[in-house]
């Protein structure tokens, strides 16, 4: 069951894909539409799930799932993993590439493939311990809104600095 963002817990459990390349408005729209559609019909065991879901900056879907209110089981989380792999395929995005990173620069959204991209970019001090980066690693809603994105210094890539 679809909901406001507002009305989900902090506790709301959440899942962060990144496209491995930005989407242009069409297909934005494609996404936002199906997304809809499946967080409206998204259950567990047959109990619909309190749910929001949204694509943010033309990279990211995030889903979240507010537990509160109805457990998100092992299938149901199935569904939205294969969900990810229908648009994904759809549109030509590979949402799984792990080793991908983002950060803000000039009030964009920049990507790097991988470590040795993210030493680079230090060593050349293109990017510092201040430069705003993207944590997906975060668990939940209250997360979300807080530490989402974060300077690099005080996130998981921090071990790069040095």
């Amino acid at each position: 069951m679809k909901a406001n963002f507002e009305d989900l817990s902090e506790q709301s459990k959440l899942w962060i894909y990144s496209a491995d390349r930005f989407l242009n408005d069409e297909e934005s729209l494609i996404i936002e539409n199906e997304l809809s559609t499946f967080l409206n019909e998204w259950n567990a065991h047959g109990s619909p799930i309190l749910n929001f879901g949204k694509l943010y900056h033309k990279r990211f879907l995030v889903i979240f799932a507010d537990e509160t209110k109805s457990y998100a089981s092992g299938c149901s989380i199935d569904k939205s993993v294969h969900f990810i792999e229908y648009i994904g395929q759809k549109l030509g995005i590979d949402w799984f590439n792990r080793l991908q990173f983002q950060y803000i620069k000039d009030d964009k959204v920049i990507a790097i493939n991988g470590a040795s991209d993210l030493k680079d970019l230090i060593k050349n001090q293109e990017i510092s311990g201040d430069t705003l980066i993207f944590d997906n690693t975060i668990k939940d809603k209250g997360q979300f809104e807080k530490e989402w994105t974060k300077p690099l210094k005080e996130s998981w890539l921090k071990r790069y600095l040095k």
